[in-house]
């Protein structure tokens, strides 16, 4: 018992006591008059007196306790109250008591957890020493391929540079052959006219002296330019010799730049596919070292929220679709924030960033089958309710998300005024005593009055939330109820309609 409570029962005790004596001395006294109020008897008139003094000097008593005490005042008005406040706040109490101890406990064993899972990490680590060192070789193996790629495309950019030229000097020696052996067969053509016109010339006629000698002269001169011919002839198969040999060398430059074009393709198609083999190798190490030892953070919890969006009631197919669509976007967009990332060997939500639990127990549905599942769900909610998307079990950073889709009734659970709950609060202590306070009184009456209301938490890494109270808010409220010296009350009322899967939106009242 406490000095307040202990002088108030010694107060009534005295006040008891000193009620008795007076009564006793103002009944003798009045017994001693032997006064008489219409035909009643003189100690019948005593009793009354006695009676009613000993009915006054209470009520003086209270009056004046209810005057100078205002623990007195509240006990008088607010008793029963009080009463049921403390029964309330003490099941409250041990209620949080209780998750308290809960939590502790969940804190050892996750403590244990975290060691083990240290020590497992640290053993796993020691054993991807070799497969880092592996790994490292490769990279430079790689580093060495790329180099040895770079020298044979130089290479075979300046054999190509060199075989152009020649493609175009052979090509202007085959059109200067042409034209000289188009030449040489006109050339041809005509002598053999000139024959063919003195042969037959020779036979028809015969020629007198001066004819026969001016034939002479012409076959003379026939002879000259046959000879011409045939030095010109001759001189062109020189020509076409040299030309033949600087077309063979041509030709075998050609044949050999080819040659070297094609083993330069040769030698870099292994060099690549050699490349190909060790990025793969490459990633498959990597790729198993991940999987094996999950060296990078955990990105999402088990049951861990993503995002969650209203539905009305008798969503028509188009509404039902785009609600749907809505909440991947955003579900693939918050993952990868996250650091999830795609795997095409899996189903992809919204094109990336994971999978989606259905709850038909099968995984092998396509895109459009898993839509239109999810499609007819909400098409068959009757009432507003809320579909939320959470993480369907622990994934690290640069993997990819297991959805899972739930959908719950969403019902209005505050009205637009309405008082959430309230508590006593003393104006008179200091700042940091009010802030912590009213964020006892968040945490426990508030979070505890959501729960009894069914209220959707929102499922974080660090614990549950029915929504955020801004620093700003804080602030005010302190002010506020540092604007009252004295031990005032502290509300909580809904600003709006709060449906069971809203944020908790509340003010803070002093009243």
């Amino acid at each position: 018992m406490d000095l307040q409570s202990l002088f108030f029962v010694i107060v009534v005790i005295a006040i008891g006591g000193f009620s008795a004596y007076l009564a006793d001395i103002l009944g003798y006294k009045i017994g001693k008059k032997r006064l008489t109020i219409k035909r009643i008897r003189p100690k019948y008139v005593a009793r009354i007196s006695v009676v009613i003094a000993g009915m006054l000097i209470p009520i003086f008593t209270m009056l004046l306790l209810y005057g100078v005490s205002s623990t007195f005042r509240t006990w008088i008005t607010r008793g029963s109250e009080i009463v049921r406040d403390l029964e309330q706040k003490s099941r409250e109490v041990d209620k949080v008591n209780g998750q308290l101890v809960e939590g502790e406990r969940k804190n050892a064993d996750l403590s244990n957890k975290n060691r083990i899972i240290d020590d497992e990490l640290k053993k796993k680590q020691a054993e991807a020493a070799p497969l880092e060192a592996k790994l490292k070789s490769q990279k430079e193996e790689v580093n060495k391929l790329n180099a040895s790629i770079k020298d044979i495309l130089l290479e075979k950019n300046k054999a190509q540079a060199e075989l152009g030229p020649l493609k175009s000097k052979l090509l202007t020696i085959q059109k200067e052959v042409l034209a000289v052996q188009k030449s040489l067969s006109v050339a041809n053509v005509s002598l053999k006219e000139a024959e063919a016109n003195y042969k037959e010339t020779s036979k028809k006629y015969s020629l007198t002296s001066s004819q026969n000698l001016k034939l002479t002269n012409d076959n003379f001169d026939l002879e000259k330019k046959n000879k011409a011919i045939q030095q010109a002839s001759d001189d062109l198969q020189v020509v076409i010799k040299n030309l033949n040999k600087d077309l063979e060398i041509l030709k075998s430059q050609k044949t050999t730049a080819e040659s070297e074009t094609i083993r330069a393709k040769s030698d870099l198609t292994v060099v690549l596919n050699e490349l190909t083999r060790i990025r793969l190798e490459t990633k498959a190490a990597t790729d198993n070292l991940n999987a094996a030892y999950r060296l990078k953070p955990i990105s999402y919890l088990r049951g861990e929220e993503l995002t969650r969006i209203s539905v009305p009631g008798n969503a028509s197919q188009a509404e039902a679709t785009t609600i749907y669509r809505a909440l991947l976007r955003r579900a693939k967009s918050i993952a990868t924030d996250h650091g999830a990332r795609p795997d095409t060997e899996i189903y992809p939500f919204s094109g990336s960033a994971g999978s989606i639990l259905t709850g038909t127990g099968t995984d092998s549905l396509s895109e459009d089958e898993v839509e239109k599942y999810w499609v007819e769900q909400l098409r068959s909610v009757k009432d507003p309710a809320v579909m939320i998307a959470k993480s369907a079990t622990n994934r690290f950073e640069s993997e990819p998300i297991e959805l899972q889709i739930i959908i719950f009734a969403n019902p209005i659970v505050f009205r637009k005024g309405e008082i959430v709950t309230e508590s006593k609060i003393d104006g008179r202590m200091s700042d940091i005593e009010i802030l912590n306070g009213i964020r006892d009184f968040l945490r426990t009456f508030v979070n505890t009055k959501a729960r009894t209301r069914h209220m959707i938490p929102v499922l974080a890494r660090d614990g549950e939330s029915y929504g955020e109270f801004t620093q700003d808010q804080l602030l005010s409220a302190v002010a506020a109820v540092k604007a009252v010296p004295r031990l005032a009350r502290l509300v909580a009322v809904a600003r709006q309609d709060i449906r069971a899967g809203d944020p908790l939106d509340i003010a803070l009242e002093v009243r």
